[in-house]
């Protein structure tokens, strides 16, 4: 399989293991204040929207997010994430399909990294790592 990974990632300044999101007071405030409440949410939200498909929505687009959506959960194997993880991909489909608002900002960013981003670090080899990733099994 082909897969396009990059060299080990270094942060961008000497020492720079570390950030105020990695440690103190923001972490917690992260972890306990925001990502656990919303973790939370999430789980909720995957129990009530309905899950995009490509019958149900209407852009090609749609569609080709729907697509990503499936062969990431085809790969992912966290199953203790799995409901928020696809939540945020449902949403993300979901607000696309319907509000032209969002439609239009989601593809500006699109249109950004294919035009000015060429630099965009690509992923480290194998990772994410298996177990909880499948692309790299067998």
């Amino acid at each position: 399989m082909n897969v396009f990974t990059g060299t080990p990632r270094k942060p961008k300044v000497e020492g720079g293991e570390t950030t105020i999101f990695t440690r103190g007071r923001v972490n917690r405030v992260i972890v306990e204040g925001i990502k656990s409440p919303l973790m939370g949410l999430l789980n909720l939200l995957a129990e009530k929207v309905p899950e995009p498909t490509k019958d149900n929505t209407r852009w090609k687009n749609s569609d080709i997010l729907v697509e990503l959506r499936d062969k990431f959960f085809e790969l992912d194997n966290l199953p203790n994430r799995d409901k928020a993880l696809r939540a945020i991909w449902n949403f993300v489909i979901i607000l696309y399909d319907y509000d032209p608002i969002y439609q239009q900002r989601m593809d500006w960013l699109v249109e950004q990294f294919f035009k000015r981003y060429k630099d965009w670090e690509p992923r480290e080899p194998r990772r994410p790592r298996p177990p909880d990733w499948r692309e790299f099994d067998g």
